[in-house]
C-alpha cells in the first residue's frame, strides 16, 4: 500500500477519534452530576457487566453506594442506571420520554413496530387500539381459555409427583406458550405434548437469539451480526414465524364474515374470542379496518411479551412457595374455601382470592419478570432544575433493586406476602410490569393466567423443597431467568384424585369441542414440521474462547518484535557508535508505524463501511415516510450542495426558485447522507409555532453552545422553560423605560458620528450602525460603557466581533464540523471565548461585589430624592431572579447576558440599517415620518429628547418598521428539530427531522401581502384586515418567539427617530442595489449605501 495512503489514512483516522471523544467528552461533562464508576479504555465497563449472572449483584452493589444513580460505560457509550425513587418518578411519570432504548433493536426484524419496541406517533395509536383489548370484560373471556392447557399441564405433573427433584422451567415454558397462541391467535399449537414442533422450536429459538445479541459486543453491532451464523438461523426463523402469522390471519379474515352470522353455541352463549378476532373487528374512526402487516406485529409482540416474562414468574412463584410452607398453606385454604367445588373456575372466584395476589405480588417484589428497562432520551433534557441528560443517553431502570429497597420495604430480602396489605407503597417504589404511561399493557392478563394457574396446581399439588435444597442462580436476560433452573418437589394432594374427573362441565366441552373443530384448519399450518429439538442457545463461550485465542496470538506476535527491540536496546547499551543509536530509534519509529498501519488497516475500512450502512439504512427508514415531499434529485456525494456553492448570497434565491419549481415544501440534501425540510406552507408553520412540543432548536445551534451556553436561545426542555418564565417579566414595560436614556445618550453620539459623513454622496452604514447597536447592548446589558462608536476598541470588543465573524465562517464552511477543531478558526473561537468569557465573569463579580457592600442602593437612595429610580442593567435584574428558591449560577449568568449581547447586537443593528436605506430610497414614506415627529415634538425637534409616552405617539414610524421588518427580517429563517413523528397532510415526517421555516419568503407571499415587493407601511394600518397569525413573523412565534422584541423595537423608534429629525436621509450616487445574503441574520454583502444631509 502506498505510504501516502496509509499516511492520508491516519489523518482521517486521527481526525475521526479527535472528534469523537470531543463529543465523548461534551457528554461527560454534562453527566458529571452523576457518579461515574471507572472501567477500562475503550472497553468501558463491558466485562464487569457481560455476564448475565453479574449484572444485577454489581448494579445493586453500585446503586446502594451511589443513592440509586449510577453510570458505566458499555465500551464507549454511556449508560445510567438507576433506583432512585425521585428520578425514576420524574422518568417514567413523563409523558414525553416514553422511547425505548436502541437495546431493543435486536427484537425488530421479529416484532417490527409491535407496541413493545414502536414509539412516537405510532406507538400512541397502537397503545389507543390495544387498551380495551384487556379490558375486564374481555379477559373474562380468556379464564375458561386456559382450563385445557392447564388440564395437560396437571397431567404432565402428575408424572414427576414424589420424584425428589423436578425442573418446571420447561413444562412452564411450553404451558405459557400454549396459553398465549390459543388466547393471541385462537390456535392449539399443543406444546406441552408436542415439544418438538417447528413453531415451538422458533419461538425458544429467537428469544435466545434475543439474548445472545444483548450481551454479544460484537453481534449486537448490526453490521456485523449480518456476517453471523445467528443472522441466518434468525432470517429462517422469522421467515416461518411471519408465515404461520399470516396464514392464520388470512384464514381467520376469511372465516370472520361465517363467524359473524354464528356468533353463539347450542346453548346461547358467545363463544370464546381470541386477542386476534379483536383486532380484525376493529374498525378506526373512518371505518377502515387495521392492515394485515398491523394485526401481524401486535400478535407477534404479544406472543414474545406474554410467553417467557409469565412463565419465569410462574417459576419463581412456585419456588417461593416450595420454600415457604405456612405461605402456601394459607395460600391453598384460601383456593380450597373458594374454588374446591367448582369444576369452573370463574372472573369472580379470581377477583376474591386475595391473598394468592399477596403471594403473586410479593413473588414479583423479588423477582420481577422484567428485572431492568431502559429508555433513551430522544433529546436534551433538564432533571431536578440545573441537572442535564443529553441527547442519545440511555437510561437502565433496575427494577429488581427498586423492589429491595430496605427504605420501602422493610426486610427486603424476605418473602413477605403481608407487606403489601399497606396501602402506603408508593406507585414508583414497586416496578413489576414498569410503570406510567409505558407500562406493561397485559398486567391484568397476566395476573389472571397466573392466579388461574396457581390455583389448579395448589389444589392438586403440595408444592415442597428440592432433595437436595436447590440455590437459584439468578441471571438478567430478556428476562429473569435462573441459570440452573426452578428445582421443586411434588406431592399430591389428598382431593386431587377427583379433581379434573369432573374437569369440564358438559356444556364447556361442547363449546370447547366445537372451538377445536372450528379452528381446525388453523391447526394444520402448525402440523408442518416436527424435526428433532435442538438447544437454541448457541455456545457463546466457544465463540468467546475464539476471539481470545485470536487476540492472544496477535499479542504474542506484537510481543515477540518489542522482545526483539528490547534486546536491540540492551545490546546498545555497550554501543556508543551513534548510527547504532540512531538506527535503534528508527526501529522504534518503524514498529509503532507499523502497529499503528496494522490498526488503521483492519479498522477502518470496517468503520466506514458501518458508518455508510448505518447511515444509508437510517435514511431508507426515513425516506419511505417522506417519498410523497418533493425536492431538487441530490446529486452524489454533496446531495443539492452545489447549487449553493455560490455562498450565501445565494441561499435564499436558490430556496426560492425551488418552491417555485417543487411547492411549499420540500426536502432539501445538505450531503451525501444527510436532509432537512425547508417550508413556507402555513399549516406547517402554524402547526410547529403553536406547538409546545417541538421546541428545540435544530443541531446548527449547537455551534452557538461554546458563546451562549444554556442561555435562553440554546437551552432546552425544563430549564429553558423555568428561564424563560423568571426572565420574561424583565422586558416588561415599566422595566424598558429604564433603558430609554441609554437609548438616548448613545443615540446622541451616533448623531455626533454622522456629522462627519454629512453631505457625502455615498456612506456605508452597516459599521456605523453596528457599533451603535454594540453600544447599546453592552450599556443596556452590563451596565458598563464600551465607547464602540468612538473607536476605542477594547480586548472584548475585538473578541466580540471576532466570534460574530467565527459564527459565519463556520456555518458555511465546507469542511463539516468533523473538521473544524483542527482549523484556524476553532483557534481563533477558542482565543475569543476566554476573552469574552473572562471580561463577563468579571463584570458580574464586580457587580455581585457593588451589590453586597450595598454601594448600589445608597446610590438608588440618592438618586430617588427626584422621584426617578437609579436605572438598572440586565444584569442587575438576572441577579434579583431566584429560580426553584435559588439564585442564578456564575454560569447561568454568563450565558443570559452572552445571549442577551448575542441576539441584541446583530439584528437589531441589521433591522435598523434596512430601515434608513428604505427611508432614503422612500421620500414619501420619510416625509410622512418626519411630519409625524414634527407633530410630537414641534417644528424644531432636531435636539429634543424622547420620551417613553413620545415613542407611543410614533404610529406612523412603528409602521414604517413594520413594514421594514416584513421585507427584511433581521433573522430570514429559523430552524426546528421535531421531537416526535408528526403527520401532516398524509405525510409522516420523523423525530429527529430538520425543519427551516423561512419568514423572508413567507412575508413575500402574495397570498397574503399585496404588491409583496413594494414598500407600503400603511398596509399594516387596516386592522381589519387581519393577518393570519403566523404570516408575518418578524421576531419568530408561538413559544420560543423573541423574548427581547419590545426592546428592540424602542431601541430602533429612539435611533430612527433622532436620525430623522436631524438628518435628510436620500439615496447614494450611484444608487446603491443590495446583495442580500442569508448568514446567522440578513446582510447585505456589498453593504447598505446612503447619503445624509442635515436639515434647516
Amino acid at each position: 500500500m502506498s505510504p501516502v495512503l496509509v499516511y492520508v489514512a491516519i489523518a482521517v483516522a486521527l481526525c475521526w477519534i479527535t472528534v469523537y471523544w470531543r463529543k465523548r467528552n461534551i457528554v461527560k461533562e454534562k453527566l458529571k452530576w452523576i457518579k461515574e464508576v471507572p472501567g477500562l479504555p475503550l472497553l468501558g465497563n463491558s466485562l464487569e457487566f457481560r455476564d448475565p449472572k453479574t449484572i444485577l449483584p454489581n448494579s445493586q452493589k453500585y446503586l446502594e453506594q451511589n443513592n440509586g444513580l449510577f453510570q458505566i460505560a458499555i465500551g464507549t457509550r454511556p449508560l445510567i442506571i438507576a433506583s432512585n425513587y425521585k428520578f425514576l418518578e420524574w422518568l417514567l411519570s413523563s409523558t414525553t420520554l416514553l422511547e425505548k432504548s436502541t437495546d431493543y433493536q435486536f427484537l425488530h426484524r421479529w416484532l417490527e413496530d409491535g407496541i413493545l419496541i414502536t414509539h412516537g406517533p405510532t406507538w400512541k395509536r397502537s397503545r389507543k387500539i390495544l387498551t380495551p383489548t384487556f379490558h375486564f370484560s374481555i379477559l373474562e373471556e380468556f379464564v375458561t381459555k386456559f382450563d385445557k392447557s392447564i388440564k395437560t399441564l396437571v397431567n404432565l405433573l402428575s408424572k414427576e409427583v414424589d420424584k425428589d427433584s423436578i425442573d418446571i422451567q420447561l413444562f412452564m415454558k411450553n404451558y405459557t406458550l400454549d396459553v398465549i397462541c390459543e388466547t393471541a391467535m385462537g390456535v392449539d399449537i399443543d406444546a406441552q405434548l408436542n415439544p418438538e414442533s417447528q413453531y415451538v422450536k422458533a419461538v425458544d429459538a429467537m428469544c435466545s437469539i434475543v439474548v445472545e445479541r444483548a450481551f454479544s459486543l460484537l453481534k449486537m453491532n448490526d453490521f456485523i451480526y449480518r456476517f453471523t451464523e445467528e443472522f441466518k438461523k434468525e432470517t429462517k426463523y422469522l421467515e416461518y414465524l411471519h408465515s404461520i402469522s399470516n396464514s392464520v390471519i388470512e384464514k381467520k379474515k376469511q372465516k370472520l364474515s361465517d363467524r359473524e352470522t354464528d356468533k353463539t353455541d347450542e346453548v346461547g352463549r358467545k363463544k370464546r374470542t381470541a386477542f386476534l378476532d379483536l383486532l380484525l373487528k376493529y374498525n378506526d374512526v373512518n371505518g377502515q379496518n387495521l392492515s394485515d402487516k398491523f394485526i401481524r406485529e401486535q400478535v407477534d409482540t404479544i406472543m414474545f411479551a406474554g410467553h417467557d416474562t409469565t412463565a419465569m414468574a410462574l417459576c419463581f412463584i412456585l419456588h417461593c412457595l416450595s420454600n415457604h410452607a405456612d405461605e402456601q398453606e394459607r395460600a391453598y385454604l384460601e383456593i380450597k374455601e373458594i374454588c374446591e367445588n367448582t369444576d369452573v373456575i370463574s372472573y369472580s372466584d379470581l377477583q376474591n382470592l386475595k391473598y394468592l395476589e399477596l403471594v403473586i405480588k410479593e413473588s414479583l417484589r423479588l423477582y420481577p419478570s422484567v428485572p431492568i428497562y431502559s429508555r433513551r432520551i430522544n433529546k436534551e433534557v433538564i432533571y431536578d432544575g440545573d441537572k442535564i441528560l443529553p441527547e442519545g443517553v440511555t437510561i437502565a431502570i433496575c427494577a429488581y433493586a427498586v423492589n429491595r429497597n430496605p427504605e420501602v420495604f422493610k426486610e427486603p430480602d424476605k418473602f413477605i406476602p403481608e407487606r403489601f396489605l399497606d396501602s402506603d407503597i408508593k406507585p414508583f417504589s414497586y416496578l413489576p410490569f414498569s410503570a406510567g404511561p409505558r407500562n406493561c399493557i397485559g398486567q391484568k392478563f397476566a395476573m389472571l393466567e397466573m392466579k388461574t394457574t396457581l390455583v389448579k396446581l395448589l389444589l392438586n399439588f403440595e408444592i415442597l423443597p428440592a432433595i437436595p435444597e436447590h440455590k437459584l442462580i439468578i441471571s438478567a436476560e430478556t428476562v429473569l431467568k435462573s441459570k440452573n433452573g426452578f428445582r421443586i418437589r411434588l406431592k399430591r394432594r389428598k382431593r386431587a384424585k377427583k379433581c379434573y374427573q369432573n374437569i369440564l362441565a358438559t356444556e364447556v366441552r361442547e363449546t370447547v369441542d366445537l372451538s377445536v373443530k372450528e379452528d381446525s384448519s388453523e391447526q394444520n399450518v402448525f402440523s408442518s414440521i416436527a424435526d428433532e429439538r435442538s438447544s437454541s442457545t448457541e455456545n457463546y463461550a466457544f465463540i468467546n474462547e475464539v476471539q481470545k485465542r485470536d487476540l492472544k496470538e496477535e499479542i504474542n506476535n506484537w510481543e515477540i518484535e518489542l522482545g526483539e527491540l528490547r534486546e536491540d536496546e540492551e545490546h546498545s547499551e555497550d554501543i556508543v557508535n551513534a548510527e547504532k543509536n540512531t538506527k535503534l530509534k528508527r526501529k522504534a519509529l518503524s514498529l509503532i508505524l507499523k502497529m499503528i498501519t496494522y490498526v488503521l488497516l483492519v479498522f477502518l475500512p470496517v468503520f466506514l463501511l458501518l458508518w455508510m450502512w448505518i447511515t444509508e439504512k437510517r435514511l431508507k427508514d426515513t425516506s419511505k415516510y417522506m417519498k410523497n415531499v418533493p425536492g431538487p434529485k441530490p446529486t452524489f456525494p454533496l446531495g443539492n450542495m452545489l447549487d449553493f456553492a455560490a455562498g450565501s448570497k445565494v441561499y435564499l434565491k436558490v430556496i426560492e426558485r425551488y418552491m417555485k419549481q417543487y411547492g411549499d415544501t420540500i426536502i432539501v440534501h445538505d450531503g451525501c447522507f444527510s436532509w432537512l425540510v425547508v417550508t413556507i406552507d402555513y399549516e406547517f408553520t402554524e402547526y410547529l409555532y403553536s406547538s409546545t412540543t417541538h421546541i428545540d432548536k435544530s443541531d446548527q445551534y449547537n455551534l452557538f453552545y461554546g458563546w451562549l451556553g444554556d442561555g435562553l436561545l440554546t437551552s432546552t426542555g425544563t430549564k429553558w422553560k423555568k428561564h424563560r418564565k423568571a426572565i420574561t417579566p424583565s422586558f416588561h414595560f415599566s422595566i424598558l423605560q429604564q433603558f430609554i436614556e441609554i437609548f438616548e445618550n448613545v443615540g446622541n453620539n451616533l448623531i455626533t458620528k454622522l456629522e462627519s459623513e454629512e453631505g457625502k454622496d455615498s456612506v456605508e452604514i452597516s459599521k456605523i450602525i453596528s457599533l451603535y447597536a454594540l453600544d447599546v447592548i453592552c450599556e443596556a446589558a452590563m451596565g458598563v460603557k464600551v465607547n464602540a462608536l468612538e473607536g476605542k476598541e477594547s480586548d472584548y470588543i475585538k473578541h466580540i466581533k471576532q466570534m460574530c465573524s467565527v459564527f459565519v465562517t463556520r456555518a458555511f464552511s465546507p469542511l463539516g464540523e468533523q473538521f473544524y477543531p483542527f482549523t484556524s478558526t476553532c483557534y481563533k473561537e477558542k482565543e475569543s471565548l476566554k476573552v469574552i468569557h473572562r471580561y463577563i465573569e468579571n463584570v458580574i463579580s464586580q457587580r455581585k461585589e457593588e451589590r453586597q457592600k450595598g454601594s448600589l442602593s445608597d446610590k438608588k437612595k440618592n438618586s430617588e430624592s427626584d422621584g426617578i429610580k437609579k436605572r438598572l442593567a440586565f444584569l442587575d435584574l438576572l441577579l434579583d431572579l431566584k429560580i426553584d428558591g435559588q439564585p442564578l449560577s456564575m454560569r447561568d449568568l454568563r450565558d443570559e447576558v452572552n445571549t442577551f449581547m448575542f441576539e441584541g447586537h446583530d439584528t437589531t443593528a441589521s433591522a435598523i440599517m434596512f430601515c434608513l436605506f428604505m427611508l432614503a430610497n422612500n421620500p414619501e414614506v420619510q416625509k410622512k415620518a418626519v411630519a409625524e415627529q414634527h407633530d410630537i415634538f414641534g417644528e424644531d425637534c432636531s435636539n429634543a429628547t424622547a420620551t417613553f409616552s413620545n415613542f407611543n405617539e410614533m404610529k406612523y414610524l412603528d409602521l414604517v418598521i413594520k413594514e421594514t421588518l416584513r421585507l427584511y427580517p433581521s433573522v430570514p429563517f429559523y430552524a426546528r428539530k421535531l421531537a416526535e413523528d408528526v403527520e401532516l397532510k398524509g405525510t409522516i415526517y420523523p423525530k429527529g427531522m430538520r425543519i427551516v421555516l423561512i419568514p423572508f419568503l413567507m412575508h413575500r407571499n402574495p397570498k397574503y401581502f399585496k404588491d409583496p415587493e413594494q414598500f407600503i407601511p400603511e398596509r399594516f394600518e387596516d386592522k381589519s384586515k387581519r393577518l393570519p397569525s403566523y404570516a408575518y413573523t418578524p421576531f419568530s412565534a408561538g413559544a420560543r418567539n423573541c423574548i427581547g422584541q419590545k426592546f428592540a423595537v424602542l431601541e430602533m423608534l429612539s435611533v430612527v427617530s433622532k436620525v430623522l429629525r436631524k438628518y435628510e436621509l436620500l439615496p447614494a450616487k450611484p444608487k446603491h442595489e443590495l446583495q442580500l445574503a442569508s448568514e446567522t441574520i440578513l446582510i447585505s454583502k456589498n453593504g447598505v449605501r446612503i447619503s445624509f444631509r442635515k436639515r434647516l
